[in-house]
Parts: structure tokens; sequence; C-alpha cells
């Protein structure tokens, strides 16, 4: 690709990679989430990239094959990163698929809990119900919650450390 004016890329994290700036369509990069291109006074093109935001990770049982997601559902690469919250699913992925809306509704579950937990949260999804451990006390969740680290830090202060904590109804059931 030959360019008759200088060309300037930028990310939302800095500059553009190189091969961007020789790729013939930006979009054809699952990474790349939208592409605005301007011009500037005199001769300048100047391309926009908004990459996607990783929510979380989504992987099968084995998780020999873990993908990262964006918040809109979107598989965008493959990772080894360890501290990304892991849904564990029964099915096969690939890059680009989407995720259905209870499984990124449960990766937003996992994303709230994240920063409970010493360790990395892995979940599982059940119907709409997302089981995940926090610190060696089991979690059963549907719906993001702020009651969870109340929870947490009310039992840390009692010195009791919950086995179950079932955050699916109005009135959470708290079991030692």
């Amino acid at each position: 690709m030959i360019n008759l004016f200088p060309v300037i890329c930028i990310t939302q994290f800095g500059p553009c990679p190189p091969n961007y700036l020789t790729a013939r369509k930006l979009t054809a990069y699952p990474e790349i989430k939208s592409v605005k291109n301007t011009y500037r006074f005199p001769f300048t093109r100047q391309i926009n990239v908004q990459l996607r935001t990783p929510l979380g990770t989504v992987g099968t049982p084995d998780q020999t094959t873990v993908w990262v997601t964006d918040d809109a559902g979107v598989i965008f690469s493959q990772t080894t990163n360890l501290s990304l919250p892991l849904l564990v699913l029964s099915r096969e992925f690939k890059l680009s698929d989407q995720l259905t809306t209870p499984e990124i509704q449960a990766l937003k579950i996992l994303g709230s809990a994240g920063h409970l937990s010493t360790s990395r949260l892995i979940g599982q999804l059940s119907g709409s119900d997302v089981t995940f451990t926090v610190n060696a006390t089991q979690v059963l969740m549907n719906a993001p919650s702020s009651s969870l680290q109340e929870l947490l830090t009310r039992s840390r202060i009692d010195g009791k450390l919950p086995h179950k904590i079932d955050l699916r109804f109005n009135r959470p059931i708290v079991t030692y």
C-alpha cells in the first residue's frame, strides 16, 4: 500500500502497531472495535483505532484453549493470561464468536467480584446462575451484587469464614 500523504495511526492506548499501517482492512483484526479516518491540514491522514477492552476469558472445562472477550461478548484473542476472570463453558469457541447474553452477564458478575479474591476467579454458568469460589467460600449469584463484599467483610470481622453464600434471592443465604 503506497500512501501519498503522511499517515498517523493512534489507538486509545497510544500509537498503533506497525502492521496496522500496512493492512488493507483494519476491521479484519478481531481486536479492533472500530476505525475512524480523518484528514488534517495540510496533507495528513489520521487513523483512530478503538481497540476492544477485555472483560474476561471463556474456556472449556479442560482449559486447553482460553479466549478473551469484551463487554459486547465478542471473542477477540486467545490467551494464557491467568489474571482475567474465567468462565468455564461446555461449548467450543473460535475467534470472532459472540457470547450469549447470560454468558456476558456471568462474566460481568465474575469481574465485579474479582477484587474480593486473592486468586483468579473461575466460574461456571448453569442457566442464569453463576457459581464461583472466593477465598474458599462458594458463591452463587445471578446478578451483580454489592452484598457479597459486605458479607465477606462481616465474616472476617466475626472470625468465621462462610462455606457457601447464595445471592440468588432477595435475602442472602449464608452457610457456615
